[in-house]
């Protein structure tokens, strides 16, 4: 798409760099490995700032529905707010943002590629948040990988949306991140490490 010049031309500063201090990958790099655009934002769409004038400021999101998707545990806290686009992929792959680096969760489950994909459909267009789908969603797993944690075991968790009342705390009341980043896609969804440890 044109090289450099196109990269830094998609950014909301040209100036950022793709690697930022102490090597972490920015989200204009992840963003342009993701949706091939170096946007700065993982809001759908466009969004303009300024009094409606030609000098505005736009700010670019993801512009279409990616292949794989991006979940970040920072919507947790109210830091951002990833938009549909990248919480409804068309392949149920998240890549994780969590605790200064990524990590991948997926689906193998047809369920969960069809609400991907018709979610997607249904809001495409829009600049907002992700809609969390239906809470009769039946119950599906979820793989997770994480490269720096020398996984030597294959993780399943079993996510059942609109359940989180029903399930036990965790031991001394923690709750671990990827829990928190999977409830930005499956608000109040119960969470099932099926016997793994959780990472906290």
């Amino acid at each position: 798409r044109g090289g450099a010049a196109a990269v830094a031309a998609d950014m909301d500063c040209t100036a950022t760099p793709l690697i930022t201090p102490h090597a972490y990958c920015s989200q204009e790099l992840v963003s342009l490995l993701i949706t091939g655009f170096a946007h700065s934002n993982v809001f759908d769409g466009t969004k303009s700032v300024g009094d409606g004038g030609s000098q505005d400021l736009v700010l670019r999101g993801v512009l279409s529905t990616p292949q794989i998707g991006l979940l970040a545990h920072a919507e947790h806290f109210g830091h951002c707010t990833v938009g549909n686009r990248f919480k409804r992929p068309a392949c149920p792959v998240w890549l994780c943002c969590m605790e200064s680096h990524y990590s991948v969760l997926f689906a193998v489950d047809s369920i969960v590629a069809a609400d991907s994909v018709r979610g997607c459909e249904s809001l495409e267009g829009s600049n907002g948040s992700a809609d969390a789908g239906p809470t009769d969603q039946p119950a599906f797993d979820l793989f997770y990988y994480d490269q720096l944690g020398r996984q030597e075991e294959i993780i399943t968790i079993t996510v059942r949306p609109g359940q989180a009342a029903a399930q036990s705390r965790y031991d001394y009341g923690l709750v671990p991140p990827l829990d928190e980043t999977i409830r930005t896609r499956w608000p109040d969804a119960a969470i099932d490490w099926n016997g793994a440890e959780p990472l906290l």
